[in-house]
Parts: C-alpha cells; sequence; structure tokens
C-alpha cells in the first residue's frame, strides 16, 4: 500500500470533521490561536431526550493527526444517541509554553462550555463524560478529583460546571514516573504537584481506566495502586486491564480488536452509571468497523 493510500483515513476524516461536525471556539489561550471544539449530534431518529456528552480529549503523541484519534469512537456514541464533541488542546506544546496548569484549565473550560451549551445542543446538562488518552486522561482525572483548586478559586470557576460527571482513561499517567517526556520536564515542579496519587479523597464522579499490561511507558501496577486507593475511599473506579497491550491499544486504525473490546466495556460502564439506556448490542460482540465507510 503506498504511503498516500495508508493515510487516507486521515484525509478522510478531516473532511469528514469539517462537513458533519459543528465548529465552536470554546477558549482564546493569550498569545495563541483560539481553541475549538467539533460538535458531532446524533441522527434526529436516534436522538432522545436525558442524552449524555461526551468530550473526547486526544494525547499528545500522535502528531498532527492526533484530534482524529476519537473520530470512530464518536461515531459509535452518536449512533447510540450521544452528542459527541472532540475537543482541540495545546497537549503537543506541553513543556515547550504550555504548563499542565494551562492544560487543566483547557479541560475546565471545555467542560463549563459544553455544559453551558447542554440544551442548545441537545443532551442533559448532568450526563457530560469526559474521554481522554495519555496526559489528557490524566488531566481529566486531576479536573475531577479537584486538583488545583486554588487556580479554581482564584478564576472563580465553579467545580459543579467544570467536572465531568464521568471520567474514561485511556493509556493514562498518574504521576511523573511513567517516562512520559513532557512530564518528566516538569517534574521537579508542576507534575510532582499535580500527581494524582497526593490528591485521592472521597466523593470523586466515576472513573473507568483501560490499561495495557504491556505498557512500556506506565507499569500496570502503577494504575491498579491508584485504583485501590481510589476504592478505599469510596470513589466508583474500575480497571481494565488488556493483557498484552501497549498504549495505542484504543486507536481503531492500530488495533481494531482492542479497540472493539474497549467500546464493549465503555458501554457497559456507562450504561452501569445510567448514562446510556442499556442497549442488547452492549451483550454481544459489536462489529462496527463499518462505521469507516461512513466518510
Amino acid at each position: 500500500m503506498s504511503g498516500e493510500a495508508a493515510f487516507q483515513w486521515l484525509i478522510d476524516r478531516e473532511r469528514w470533521l469539517d462537513e458533519k461536525a459543528h465548529r465552536v471556539v470554546y477558549a482564546e489561550p493569550p498569545g495563541a490561536r483560539p481553541l475549538t471544539m467539533h460538535v458531532l449530534a446524533p441522527e434526529k431518529d436516534v436522538a432522545r431526550e436525558n442524552a449524555p456528552a461526551l468530550l473526547f480529549f486526544y494525547s499528545g503523541a500522535s502528531g498532527g493527526a492526533a484530534r482524529l484519534q476519537f473520530v470512530p469512537h464518536a461515531l459509535h456514541y452518536a449512533a447510540r444517541s450521544a452528542v459527541c464533541i472532540l475537543v482541540e488542546h495545546r497537549m503537543q506544546d506541553l513543556a515547550r509554553n504550555v504548563t499542565l496548569s494551562d492544560l487543566l484549565g483547557e479541560i475546565r473550560a471545555a467542560v463549563g462550555h459544553a455544559r453551558a451549551a447542554a440544551e442548545e445542543w441537545g443532551f442533559s446538562s448532568d450526563r457530560l463524560v469526559a474521554v481522554g488518552a495519555g496526559v489528557s486522561a490524566m488531566l481529566i482525572a486531576a479536573v475531577m478529583l479537584g486538583i488545583d483548586s486554588e487556580r479554581v478559586k482564584e478564576e472563580q470557576l465553579d467545580l459543579a460546571v467544570s467536572r465531568p460527571d464521568a471520567g474514561i482513561m485511556l493509556s493514562s499517567y498518574f504521576d511523573h514516573r511513567g517516562d512520559c517526556p513532557a512530564l518528566l520536564e516538569v517534574a521537579d515542579g508542576e507534575a510532582r504537584e499535580l500527581s494524582l496519587f497526593r490528591h485521592i479523597y472521597s466523593g470523586c464522579p466515576p472513573l473507568l481506566i483501560a490499561q495495557g499490561n504491556a505498557d512500556h511507558l506506565v507499569p500496570i501496577e502503577i494504575a491498579w495502586d491508584f485504583v485501590d486507593q481510589m476504592q478505599k475511599k469510596g470513589n466508583p473506579c474500575r480497571l481494565i486491564e488488556l493483557e498484552g497491550r501497549a498504549r495505542d491499544f484504543y486507536q481503531f486504525n492500530v488495533d481494531p480488536v482492542s479497540y472493539e473490546a474497549l467500546l464493549g466495556e465503555i458501554d457497559h460502564f456507562l450504561e452501569e452509571q445510567h448514562i446510556l439506556p442499556k442497549s442488547s448490542l452492549s451483550e454481544e460482540t459489536q462489529v462496527i468497523s463499518w462505521r469507516e465507510g461512513d466518510f
């Protein structure tokens, strides 16, 4: 397969975002270009009252294609009546001219903007789920745990508005112990202070964590330790350990088998939390690869 053909899916997904999703500016950082989110509403025949919204925050490890990581996931959940929002942020600039606190602020801003637009976009404001990968997953958990609360107080942000109602963490970091260059570069400052282990408390919204046990950057034991400490505080937190999988198992174009299995686990989690209605499809293997043809 030629390089041009191999990356046709990138071109197709870019075109799909431009044609099918509504583009909205949610933040304008000083000295930087405006940050946008792409909003995908479900088709009219699957839309319903009390629909949830899923906000997808990509990892920073996939170059220019990063914002396209979650297009297949968004298609799946739009078909299950959710409003799906693909959020642009400055993860790729971490440790250059963007800090972890900046990114925390962007996640809060995106959640707050989406929640404020719930009625306009057609979803229930108390069914807002954040999905993230890599450092984004860690920062979603940080927002849910109320980390950086002093900054929240200074900026007069309402935690109830800027905190998701549930979170899904994929191939996450949990502190600076993972070999993430951007985190290691700030390990002596922000990364140590923002370690999830330093801020575990009771009352965190539900979290689902999916981690490969062949991840060469984050040992699976760190993930289990985090889940154990969260559960000891009474927090609904569950870990899905994927046997023999490394970091990119959640990406359709990297590992379609794990991608399909992961969607089944996320479906179950969202149904368990009464965020999505139970579907007969979630009880059997879902072959949804054909949705790539929708492009």
